[in-house]
Formats: C-alpha cells, sequence, structure tokens
C-alpha cells in the first residue's frame, strides 16, 4: 500500500512539474507571440525571461537598463533552432562589431531574414534588381559565418502580424527596386536607376534604422506631383479605389518570393489589372509607362508612411549602436557570437569590443 502511495505521489509530482513547464511554453507561445499586441513591452520581457528560466539549454543573462530589465540571449548554430518561434514573430536592428576593420557595420532582422545595404550591383550574395539590399537568411547566414570572430548584437521588438507585416511590405518594395535609396558610405558611385529617390542617401546604419522614411515621403510625394500637377495627394490616398488597390496589392507583396526576381520585381503592382483599377485616380494626361510610373510612387508613399508610423510606435532611433536597449518597446537582445564559451554568459560577465560601440559588462546579472 505504501509502495502504491509513492509511486502515485511521484507521479502526481511528475506531472504537475511537466505541466507548469508545458503550461509556461505554451503561455511563452500563445501570449507575447500571436497576442504580443495585447501585452505591454515590460509584461513581454517578462514571459520571455519565464520562458529561458525553463529553458536552460539557451544560454541567457538579464541586462538592467532605465526601462527595466531586458533579457539577453546568445545565439549560435546550437541555440538557433531552439529560438525559431521567438524570430518569426520578431524584428530587430543590429550592428556587427568588426574589430580589425575600419567600421563596424548596420543590419537588420525581419522575422529570418538578416538584411544590410551595400554598393548597389556588388553584393552578389543575397541582392537582387542591383538595389544593394541583400537579404540573407538566417538558417543560411549563420552557419556561413562559420567561426568568424566579429559579433552581432540586435535589439529586438516581438511585434504583431500586422506590425510585421507593414515591415515585411516597406522592405520587399525596396528589394523590389520599386523605389530606390542612393548608396552614399565613402563616396559610392551612384547609377542612374529609375525609381531613385535623388535627393536622399543612407548607408548601411541609416539603412536598418530607416534613418531617411521622414525626409522620402516628402520627395515622394513631389514625385508624385510632378506626375499629376495639383492633385489633393491625401484625398486620392483615402479613395474607395485606393482602398481597393492597396488591399489587393498587399497581398501580392507579402506573398511574392523574397528570392525570385520574377516574383518580386517592381513592375508586380502596376500592371493592366492594376491600372484598370486605378483608371478613376491616375492622371490621363501622361503615358501608360508613366501611370506606372505613378503608381509606383504611390505605392511607395503608402509604404513609407506606415513604416513611419511603426518606427514611432516601437520608438526606434537612428542611433547606430545599441543604446535603444534603453527604449521601454525593446524586448530582447540578441547576441550572434558563433566563438564564445557560454559560461560567459550563464556568469553574467560577457562582453565585446566593437570600433565605435563596444558591449561591456556592467549591470548584468545571471538569469537565476
Amino acid at each position: 500500500m505504501k509502495f502504491i502511495f509513492a509511486f502515485f505521489f511521484i507521479h502526481i509530482v511528475t506531472f504537475s512539474t511537466n505541466a507548469n513547464l508545458l503550461q509556461c511554453f505554451e503561455l511563452f507561445k500563445r501570449e507575447p507571440f500571436q497576442d504580443v499586441q495585447n501585452f505591454a513591452p515590460l509584461a513581454v520581457r517578462s514571459k520571455l525571461t519565464e520562458y529561458l528560466r525553463a529553458n536552460k539549454d539557451i544560454p541567457a543573462m538579464i541586462k538592467t537598463t532605465v526601462s527595466g530589465d531586458v533579457p539577453v540571449i546568445l545565439v549560435n548554430n546550437q541555440t538557433l533552432p531552439k529560438l525559431r518561434s521567438l524570430l518569426e514573430r520578431s524584428a530587430g536592428f543590429m550592428f556587427v562589431q568588426q574589430v580589425g576593420y575600419r567600421n563596424d557595420h548596420g543590419l537588420m532582422r525581419a522575422g529570418n531574414y538578416i538584411i544590410d545595404v551595400d554598393t548597389p550591383g556588388a553584393r552578389g550574395y543575397g541582392e537582387l534588381h542591383q538595389t544593394g539590399l541583400a537579404w540573407k537568411s538566417i538558417d543560411t547566414y549563420i552557419p556561413r559565418r562559420g567561426d568568424q570572430s566579429y559579433v552581432m548584437i540586435e535589439t529586438g521588438y516581438l511585434m504583431s502580424k500586422e506590425d510585421l507585416q507593414t515591415l515585411e511590405f516597406y522592405q520587399k518594395l525596396r528589394r523590389a527596386a520599386v523605389f530606390r535609396i542612393p548608396f552614399t558610405f565613402g563616396g559610392a558611385a551612384r547609377k542612374d536607376f529609375p525609381n531613385m529617390l535623388e535627393n536622399s542617401g543612407e548607408n548601411c546604419f541609416g539603412f536598418c534604422k530607416g534613418a531617411t522614411v521622414e525626409n522620402d515621403i516628402v520627395q515622394i510625394k513631389n514625385k508624385i506631383l510632378r506626375l499629376s500637377p495639383g492633385l489633393d495627394i491625401e484625398r486620392m490616398m483615402n479613395s474607395d479605389s485606393m482602398k481597393t488597390y492597396f488591399d489587393m496589392i498587399n497581398k501580392v507583396v507579402l506573398k511574392a518570393n523574397v528570392d525570385d526576381p520574377d516574383s518580386l520585381h517592381w513592375g508586380m503592382i502596376n500592371g493592366d489589372r492594376e491600372l484598370k483599377i486605378l483608371e478613376d485616380v491616375i492622371p490621363k494626361q501622361i503615358s501608360k509607362e508613366a501611370q506606372q510610373v505613378f503608381i509606383n510612387w504611390v505605392v511607395a508613399l503608402e509604404a513609407n508612411k506606415k513604416y513611419l508610423a511603426l518606427k514611432k510606435k516601437y520608438q526606434i532611433s537612428t542611433d547606430g549602436g545599441y543604446q535603444d536597449i534603453n527604449n521601454g518597446q525593446v524586448s530582447f537582445v540578441l547576441i550572434y557570437d558563433s566563438m564564445l564559451k557560454k559560461d560567459l554568459f550563464l556568469n553574467g560577465n560577457y562582453s565585446s569590443p566593437g570600433v565605435f560601440w563596444s558591449w561591456d559588462a556592467r549591470n548584468q546579472v545571471p538569469l537565476r
């Protein structure tokens, strides 16, 4: 009888422990990820910290900032598969610490893709349409880095599905060359590409933080008015025709294969079907080719306005380093370090030097 009771007690305790872990995982998966828009940022951090405590095979620590405690997570070949659901429901802004080179480098992450910008037409790996923008699947990029000593540090934001789609829509339009922003680092030569915002310019850090968006909106409006002088742009953007068009084209762009130039290109949004839908709002006095360019600028305007609103919502600055860690909207920090011995992470003593921005071990504690 005692044996049966003991067995029953152990079974109940084991079941209860497993149930708590499962409940923690499901809570983490369901609430901060799928329903993140219903949670305050600090609550998201708390749920993420709970999950990391329950999954000790993911090295993590806590960094205390002016906005509170932020989970800091190690990313390498071993931890990457365990962070899949986190990556798929978040975006981040990062820089590479390139000690031994003259500059650090800015990048961003949109879900499962890492994106950066360099000289147009000179990228090769990950570039489409000579935009200078390289999209690299994180599943291939992290292993491809191998044992490189360069460390990447990312401030990450869990986002709602709608916000992630806003980010993806803007970035896909740029990848498709619907509009272009000149690359200006190191006096890079600029070709006379179509769909160019001539009075703009960005380097890698400006790109990853969307530094030119507000100025680009002004330029895009001027492009539209040159094709249709005197147009009431706001009235046009709120017309029934434009709403119908945007509903359709949003699905087209989001569905397009990001790695296929035949699927993602600047003409995907201005074909005969699109011209027909917008026949009552596009200028009649210009050629068909000019009408197509008009549509491109209208779509670019919509994407830039929504992207600017997204930046403001998450308080994303134009700072090139990781100072946004003090931003109360930040959900976590990811440190991509393939060379790291995880003990430094687990005891809170991790640090890493950069050319412009270094990560120090101040205000760090192990995850208890």
